[in-house]
Formats: structure tokens, C-alpha cells, sequence
């Protein structure tokens, strides 16, 4: 190929653009003539201006190219292009640092958005190097103010009366329930309250208020007193009626003073209507002596209860005035007394025959004896008159039983002895004292009926 300088290079440009070519157009160059250039049948990344073109024009890639969704595929660089728009258009995930220079203005949106910079800057911010404490926010300066919130201790609790409403270790018990106290007064005034712990005497134990209607209830052994009764006209009464429903024996102590009168001991349930009372003399210990009146200055009567209500009233009255103190116990004494009255009807006999007992600690025994033979059905009369059985012998014993009755001729009256059917040989019953029989004593045999031996006065 020939060599042109400059000029001449500008020359042969005028010599072709003057039509210098076919036709008097401009001169071409043939396909290939210039091997630099290449031909147009070269390959991309051939070693020629055609071949390097073509490489260019494949990296840049078509309008058309598709996005590449993985940043390690090959692709044009439209289509990586696409790719990175298609990346920002949805969520971004960064990982590793970033490093931001100058301002980062976001979109005022709630669903990212969070408002740092108004806790930064406003006016309770926290601080640029804010004090901390095992890796967490000590205090925040302004933000809250003293009253609401304790001052921290050094021992790392809230100072001791930091809260008002807490108030401190020191504080005083309150010394009402609905003052205007702190907590801790309010709970030393409950405290107080409280007994201490443990077993207590009764002196030291809580106190218990007893239902109204139950204030009279008392434990064993226990007693009330009723002291400086007196009565000094008639009708007064020198115990006024008294529910003791809760006690079971009473003592009156007349204490010494003169008068001339009678006191009248009495009982009642309806509270109206009072009947005579037996009192016992306790000083002469004596049930004979009980009366349901006593003239007496001095002295003391027991009363066990007979009804709900107790009453003593001067019923006769002449001077003076009587003075007394009752006591009541819930418990009654070991002791009872009792009064036994006896009438002799007809004669007594203390032997058979009215004769002497020369030996009046034995008790007398039976002192005839009498038979019902077995599988008798018939009655046996034992006794044909009034008597006293005393004892019943098994000699045979019978399928059967057999009745003993009160009467001095058949099986009817009271029955006074029952034995069962099959009363085993040498079965003994015993009456200590004899079973009388006011008019006789007759055995009821029946078929198989035991054998019996009586024995009766």
C-alpha cells in the first residue's frame, strides 16, 4: 500500500470527494482492501476495526435484552442494567457496612420511616454520650423529672424516699387508718395492729369481739359473778330474773347484813310465770335441809338449773335490807344432792314372820323352791299368792321357750322372766334383790319346753 503523507492524504480526500469514483461519485474502498479495517464477514473480537466494532456493539448489548437476575450470569450490559432497576424497585438487603457522606433524604413513609432525628433533636434528647450502666441506659437528663421518678443510688436501687408516695425506711407509723400517709407508715400502722407470732397468753393473743347474740357463751369451768344484790322492800327482788341457760349451778352468798323478810327462790322458762326453786344449804351440807325460802341473813344456797330463768324475791318483808352475790358456773359440782321421801304402807316385814335379822348384812335369799318339768304344755303355778322370784335354773334344755308371769293362776299379767328357746343346761338367772310378784307366780309350759328350777319367797 503506498505511503501518504498529510497533504497528500488531504488530496486524495479532496480527489475523492471531487468524484473520483464510478460515475462521478465518490470513490470506495473495496471490502477487505484495507486489512486493518477488515472485511465485513469478520467476527466479533477479530483483530480488525469491524471484528472490534461488532465486540463493542455485543457487550452493550439490544434495547430488547431481558434483565439478568443473578449479578454472577453473563450478560449485556442492558441487560444488566435492567437487572439492577429490577433489584431496586423492591426491597434492598445490604450486607456489611455502609457508608454514608452528606444528607440521606427518605420518603415520609410510616412503613420505613422512623422519626430518630425528632428523639436526637428535640428537646428531651438523649444525650450525645449518654451515661449507662451494664450496657443500658442509666439516666436520661431533663427527660424525666424528680418527682416522677427516683434518683438511682449508688448501690444501683432507687434512693430510700426518692418516691413520695413510697416514702422512706424511717418514716412513722400513721397514726390514723384513712389519713394522708406514705405506704411504708401505712403499713407500720398495720403491723401494729397484728400480735406477735406464736403461742401467747390470753392476755397477749388477738382480741375477739363475740357476736352479740353469743356473748354470754362460756367455757368449761368457767362462771360469772353478779355482785351488790340487794333487796330492802317487799316484792323487790334480790336477783331479777336472770337467763342462765348457759350455767348449771348457782351460788347465793348472803353476805351477814340484817333484815327481817323472806326470800323466795324461783324458776321459769316463759319468764312469767315462776315456780318454787329447792335451794340446798351448803353451809350445813345437808340435802335435808334444802327449802325453796330462807329467812337467813347469812349463808350460802346452791341451785342446780331446772329452767331458763332464775328469780329471788323478797316475798314477805318487815326491815332491813338483804345483800347477796351470785355466782354461776357452767359446770356443775361432783356432788348431787337428793331427797328420797318414804310412807309405810301396811306392815313391813323384814324376815318371813316379822322375826329379828340377826344378821342384817346379808341380803335374804329365796327360801322355796319350785319345778316346771319339761315339754309341760301346760301352766305351773309356782306361787299361788304374792311373792318375790329370785332365781331360774336350766336343768333341760328345750327346742322351746318359757314365760314366767305376775298373776297366781295363768299366763297372762305382767311377765316378769322370759327364757329363750335352747337356754343351755345350768344357765342360772339371778334377780339380786327378787322380782316381786304382786300376785303370784305361774310358769307358761308349752311342747318342748326346757326344764326349770325356781327359786322365790
Amino acid at each position: 500500500m503506498p505511503t501518504f503523507n498529510n497533504d497528500q492524504w488531504q488530496e486524495a480526500l479532496v480527489s475523492l470527494a471531487n468524484g473520483a469514483g464510478v460515475g462521478g461519485g465518490p470513490a470506495t474502498i473495496a471490502d477487505g482492501a484495507d486489512v486493518a479495517q477488515g472485511t465485513t464477514t469478520d467476527a466479533a473480537n477479530a483483530n480488525t476495526v469491524v471484528g472490534q466494532l461488532k465486540q463493542v456493539n455485543t457487550v452493550q448489548g439490544a434495547v430488547a435484552d431481558t434483565a439478568v437476575s443473578n449479578p454472577a450470569s453473563s450478560g449485556s450490559v442492558i441487560a444488566l442494567l435492567k437487572g439492577i432497576i429490577t433489584k431496586l424497585a423492591g426491597t434492598l438487603t445490604i450486607s456489611g457496612s455502609v457508608t454514608t457522606s452528606g444528607t440521606v433524604t427518605e420518603t415520609n413513609s410510616a412503613a420505613v420511616k422512623t422519626d430518630l432525628d425528632t428523639i436526637l433533636i428535640g428537646t428531651n434528647k438523649i444525650p450525645a454520650s449518654p451515661a449507662t450502666e451494664g450496657g443500658n441506659l442509666a439516666t436520661i437528663a431533663g427527660a424525666i423529672s424528680s418527682n416522677k421518678m427516683a434518683t438511682k443510688a449508688a448501690s444501683g436501687d432507687f434512693a430510700d424516699g426518692a418516691i413520695a408516695t413510697i416514702g422512706a425506711q424511717a418514716d412513722a407509723s400513721a397514726t390514723t387508718d384513712s389519713g394522708t400517709f406514705t405506704l411504708m407508715a401505712l403499713i407500720k400502722r398495720l403491723l401494729a395492729k397484728f400480735p406477735v407470732i406464736g403461742i401467747q397468753t390470753s392476755a397477749n393473743s388477738s382480741s375477739v369481739v363475740i357476736a352479740s347474740d353469743q356473748a354470754a357463751v362460756k367455757g368449761k369451768g368457767d362462771f360469772v359473778e353478779q355482785a351488790s344484790l340487794t333487796a330492802g322492800s317487799l316484792n323487790a327482788d334480790l336477783v331479777a330474773s336472770t337467763d342462765i341457760s348457759d350455767y348449771e349451778w348457782m351460788v347465793l352468798h348472803l353476805n351477814g347484813n340484817a333484815y327481817v323478810g323472806t326470800l323466795t327462790f324461783a324458776y321459769s322458762n316463759d319468764n312469767v310465770n315462776f315456780i318454787s326453786l329447792q335451794a340446798y344449804n351448803l353451809v350445813s351440807d345437808n340435802a335435808a335441809s334444802g327449802a325453796t325460802t330462807t329467812t337467813a341473813t347469812s349463808g350460802m344456797f346452791g341451785f342446780f338449773k331446772k329452767g331458763r330463768y332464775l328469780r329471788i324475791r323478797m316475798t314477805s318483808y318487815t326491815s332491813g335490807a338483804a345483800q347477796a352475790t351470785l355466782e354461776k358456773y357452767t359446770v356443775a359440782p361432783a356432788y348431787a344432792f337428793s331427797l328420797i321421801s318414804a310412807a309405810q304402807n301396811g306392815t313391813w316385814t323384814v324376815q318371813p314372820g316379822n322375826t329379828q335379822n340377826t344378821t342384817p348384812w346379808l341380803i335374804q335369799g329365796p327360801t322355796t323352791t319350785g319345778t316346771q318339768a319339761a315339754n309341760t304344755a301346760a301352766n305351773t303355778v309356782i306361787k299361788g299368792s304374792a311373792g318375790a322370784l329370785w332365781s331360774a335354773v336350766i336343768t333341760t334344755t328345750g327346742t322351746a321357750g318359757l314365760d314366767i308371769f305376775d298373776n297366781a293362776t295363768t299366763n297372762s299379767g305382767t311377765k316378769i322372766l322370759s327364757i329363750p328357746a335352747n337356754a343351755a343346761v345350768g344357765t342360772i338367772y339371778n334377780f339380786l334383790a327378787g322380782q316381786p310378784a304382786a300376785n303370784g307366780i305361774v310358769s307358761a309350759g308349752v311342747t318342748n319346753c326346757p326344764a326349770v328350777t325356781f327359786g322365790y319367797r
